[in-house]
């Protein structure tokens, strides 16, 4: 949860891999003392009462990280990054570069 800035999570997409892993190990989890593999391995089926209180402990880590999250990110250590500003002329520059040249024009013609 605590992987990006962006604040709510949703917004901040993760690769396909992590929820497919993710999603994979809790249906393993919940799946294996409900099979018939959960006696030889000794599971117990947990009582419906687990799975309320495993919900409601899951929405309250994501409550709990957004909120550590925006205070977290509320105040940027050190001032934050230098923002480097350029000026008119280096615009200026920058657009008539592609029509300037800097040595000897082809053909030996001067440069005035």
């Amino acid at each position: 949860m605590v992987r990006a800035r962006r604040v709510p999570f949703p917004r901040s997409r993760p690769s396909l891999p992590l929820p497919v892993a993710t999603l994979g190990v809790v249906a393993a989890g919940i799946a294996l003392p409900l099979s018939p593999l959960a006696h030889p391995l000794g599971f117990t089926a947990p009582p419906p009462s687990f799975f309320f209180a495993l919900t409601g402990m899951v929405v309250a880590y994501l409550v709990l990280v957004e909120l550590a999250k925006k205070v977290s990110y509320a105040f940027p250590k050190g001032g934050g990054p230098a923002v480097r500003r350029r000026g008119h002329a280096h615009h200026v520059q920058r657009r008539a570069s592609r029509f300037s040249r800097t040595g000897p024009l082809p053909g030996g013609a001067a440069r005035p």
